[in-house]
Order: C-alpha cells, then sequence, then structure tokens
C-alpha cells in the first residue's frame, strides 16, 4: 500500500504511512470485538469463516486501484480487508488450542507462530519477486514512451527504490510510469486475493469445539463454591 501511495498518488512517505491508519485501526478494533464475540460465544469457526470471506473480498477489491487516486475508494477497500484480517488474527489459535490436548498446547502454539512467520516472510518474497519481474519484463515497451534512462530507472528492483522519482517526471512520462506501477501492484493483489481465498476453502476443514464449559462442569464448580462459602461462615 505505501508503495502504491508514493507511485501513484505522489505521497510522501510520511504521508504513505498515514494513509494506511485506516486498515491498522480496522485490523486492531476487529481483534479485540472478534475476542469479545468467542469469550461470550464460545465459537470460533464463525469469526475464521466471516473473517476468510471478508478479507478475501478485501484483497480483490484491491486489484480495482487505478491511476485515478481515489481516497474515499482506498479507505473504504481498508476497512473491509482490515475486518477481515482482524477477525482471523487469534481465531485460528484459539481453534488449534481447543483441538490438541493440553500436554501438546506449548509445542502447538510455538509451532502456530512459527507457521505464521514463515507464510508472511514468504508473501512479502514473492509479492516483491512478482512487482520486480514484472517492472523488469515490460521495461522494454515503456521505453518508447519514457526513454531508456527512465525506464531503466523504474525496471526490476530499481522500481521501489526510485519511487520518489515519478512525481518529477513530465506529465505524459510520470502517467505512463504510474500506469506500469499500477498494473504490477494488481498483479499482487490478485496473489494474495487468491492465497486468502485458498485459506477460506481450508477454513471448512476446521474442526468445531465448544468452548463453553459443560452444564455438569458449571454445577460442580458452583456447588465447590458453595461448599467453601458455608466452610468460611463455620
Amino acid at each position: 500500500m505505501p508503495l502504491y501511495f508514493q507511485a501513484v498518488a505522489g505521497a510522501s512517505a510520511l504521508m504513505s504511512g498515514a494513509l494506511i491508519l485506516p486498515i491498522a485501526i480496522t485490523q486492531s478494533c476487529s481483534g479485540i470485538v472478534c475476542g469479545f464475540i468467542i469469550r461470550k460465544t464460545g465459537r470460533y469457526l464463525e469469526p475464521i469463516w466471516v473473517g476468510m470471506a471478508v478479507m478475501t473480498l478485501g484483497f480483490g477489491l484491491f486489484v480495482d486501484l487505478s491511476t485515478n487516486f481515489s481516497l474515499a475508494k482506498i479507505v473504504t477497500f481498508q476497512l473491509i480487508g482490515g475486518l477481515g484480517v482482524g477477525l482471523v488474527f487469534q481465531s485460528p489459535l484459539i481453534a488449534l488450542q481447543s483441538l490438541v490436548a493440553p500436554e501438546n498446547m506449548a509445542t502447538a502454539t510455538a509451532t502456530f507462530g512459527f507457521v505464521r512467520n514463515i507464510g508472511c516472510s514468504m508473501s512479502i518474497v514473492l509479492g516483491g519477486v512478482l512487482f520486480q519481474n514484472g517492472m523488469e519484463t515490460h521495461s522494454t515497451a515503456r521505453e518508447a514512451a519514457v526513454g531508456h534512462d527512465i525506464a531503466y530507472k523504474f525496471s526490476g528492483g530499481g522500481a521501489g527504490a526510485n519511487v520518489g522519482l515519478v512525481s518529477g517526471l513530465e506529465g505524459g512520462q510520470r502517467d505512463v510510469v504510474r500506469a506500469a506501477y499500477t498494473s504490477r501492484l494488481r498483479e499482487m493483489w490478485i496473489l494474495y486475493a487468491c492465497t486468502a481465498a485458498m485459506g477460506l476453502v481450508a477454513s471448512a476443514f476446521i474442526g468445531k469445539q465448544s468452548l463453553a464449559a459443560p452444564q455438569g462442569d458449571a454445577d460442580t464448580k458452583r456447588r465447590s463454591n458453595e461448599d467453601l462459602e458455608l466452610q468460611v461462615r463455620e
């Protein structure tokens, strides 16, 4: 997102950081709300299903972003994507912990964190490779419009490093370079939307386990508390 803001919208590094606040705030708030829902209902499958569906929708909407920057559109898309990410931030861990034996709890939690970190790292690498290869592959086609020197600056790894130079180009050249950034970023969003869709399909195979205490256990606990109160009074 910051790359899109700086290359297409012409925002500064500081402003691009401010423009991603909608998805960051929404993700945090939806994660908190999801925790309360699971605590009250003892159900974690529904938040996972809804979260994966909304996240797929949000990432899919990012594909619609174009060179015509619209603040209302980008904020709306971020709100939808952030809502989905927040709902599935901790609920899969709760599902995992509810389905493993107590003696395997630490191992399962550590493995979950490891897999999540590996997945985040791979998504960044794969997205970066897809973007850079796309900018490199289409650099020859841009030479006719912007010249060899400018096309070279915005090809391969230089596309991310020279994003600040886009706003200094002339009108026609700037439009060509911005269109190139938008097209390559669109390929990244398609990748992430497809990955989220795969996660949605995989979530259908998560086992169901009620987190609410059985009524018998609740009655036993209540009677134990009553007996303890009687002993204290005596």
